[in-house]
């Protein structure tokens, strides 16, 4: 029982560090129409969300862990991150930051990030892999409903807006969910292979809307991750790597000769994000350029 006990709680610990947050703000958006009225919501879970974490590390503190290579870079960056905070904070003199600033940095760095990463390293062992994959795809799936629904979205539109599912969970936020949507659908059909038809045009109903939700948001950057990504899945599947990299030079060279389609095409599900791939490829250095002079000169200053 104790065991049983310990493998869930250390899979639900990566559960809620993947996608807990972003589903209880998406449940809950109703609730978050009033400014301020999100805290009602996320003070709760973030209690949840330490306790879980903190419970992980009690049960499993004789696990030991061995420390790979790349977990040992990323403690030592949150070391030199948590130097540099250490100085800007409370050593320098020409720089002032507020209290309250101060107390959520820490309490974010802490307890919400640092808590859960080490909880997962002490129960490495005990993660049970296949049920964190259903949770996570059936919950992502739910959300992905949820906001559609909501959301009323058709197909087409000429709001010039960025989507986003609640007040908590930004324009960001919500094109990074639903990109885990299509990361999750995708692996659900090459996992599953055998699934009935039925299920198959569910999940992939699942990923055209999340494919709809990312265009809608108006984030670059979920997009630019979801090309990145099937290119490099792509270049590792093939054993030739001539043959891959003839595959994704020709897919750059097709899109490059349909930008102009790509874009109207895109522009026609989600004008705010083509305004803002013509802004990537225009004249946005120039408009930006006295913002980077200026974080150059304070880098130089303050280094």
């Amino acid at each position: 029982m104790k065991n049983k006990l310990n493998i869930f709680f250390s899979t639900l610990n990566v559960f809620l560090s993947i996608v807990g947050y972003q589903f209880v703000m998406v449940v809950f958006s109703n609730n978050m129409e009033a400014e301020g009225s999100s805290q009602i919501i996320t003070i709760p879970y973030r209690a949840i969300s330490v306790m879980v974490p903190f419970l992980v590390i009690i049960t499993n503190f004789r696990e030991r862990y061995r420390i790979g290579r790349i977990v040992k870079v990323l403690w030592f960056y949150w070391l030199l991150l948590f130097i540099r905070f250490i100085n800007d904070f409370f050593i320098k003199t020409d720089v002032y930051v507020e209290t309250d600033s101060i107390i959520k940095t820490f309490l974010f760095m802490g307890p919400m990030t640092l808590l859960p990463m080490f909880a997962v390293m002490k129960s490495i062992r005990f993660i049970n892999i296949d049920k964190l994959f259903n949770w996570t795809f059936v919950v992502i799936s739910i959300s992905i409903l949820i906001i559609f629904i909501k959301q009323g979205l058709g197909i087409y539109t000429t709001e010039y807006s960025r989507m986003q599912a609640s007040m908590a969970l930004g324009s960001l936020g919500t094109g990074q969910l639903a990109l885990m949507g299509i990361i999750m659908c995708s692996s659900y059909i090459y996992l599953f292979k055998n699934i009935s038809f039925l299920k198959k045009i569910s999940v992939c109903f699942i990923a055209f809307l999340s494919v709809l939700i990312l265009l809608r948001s108006g984030s670059r950057g979920p997009l630019l991750i979801l090309i990145v990504l099937f290119s490099i899945i792509l270049f590792s599947r093939i054993k030739n790597k001539i043959i891959s990299l003839s595959i994704i030079s020709l897919f750059c060279l097709v899109g490059y000769i349909l930008y102009d389609y790509l874009l109207k095409m895109i522009g026609n599900i989600s004008p705010m994000l083509a305004a803002r791939i013509i802004a990537a490829g225009g004249n946005q250095f120039e408009t930006r350029y006295s913002f980077y002079n200026d974080a150059i000169d304070i880098f130089l200053n303050n280094p």
